[in-house]
């Protein structure tokens, strides 16, 4: 696949659109399944006000880490808090376009800044 057969696919099967999407579901079951580990990383129960996430790459993948090798597009999108950039997500497709996998990688620095009073 290279360039432009990965920018079709991207407009084929919707990665940046499915990438937002999945997002919102991602912290929200987290939310729902682990409240206090949501709380801790985001500072707030509600992060849908102050959240901007924005397209930053996609590429097609190699992974030889196990046995067999596993083929898959990965959709990344930075995910801004506050205006500051906290994580990045990462939407997997395999080369059908199905959704394989999602994750959340947050950056070295500290995620949101509490206010201390």
């Amino acid at each position: 696949m290279n360039a432009v057969e990965l920018e079709k696919f991207a407009k084929q099967y919707n990665s940046f659109e499915k990438a937002h999407e999945g997002f919102w579901v991602y912290v929200n079951s987290w939310l729902s399944d682990e409240p206090e580990e949501f709380v801790e990383a985001f500072n707030s129960n509600d992060i849908s006000t102050s959240t901007k996430l924005s397209n930053e790459r996609i590429a097609l993948v190699i992974n030889y880490r196990w046995d067999d090798p596993i083929y898959f597009v990965q959709t990344t999108l930075n995910v801004e808090i506050n205006e500051r950039e906290i994580a990045q997500y990462h939407l997997l497709q395999t080369l059908d376009g199905e959704d394989m996998d999602d994750g959340l990688s947050f950056s070295n620095v500290c995620f949101v800044p509490r206010n201390i009073d």
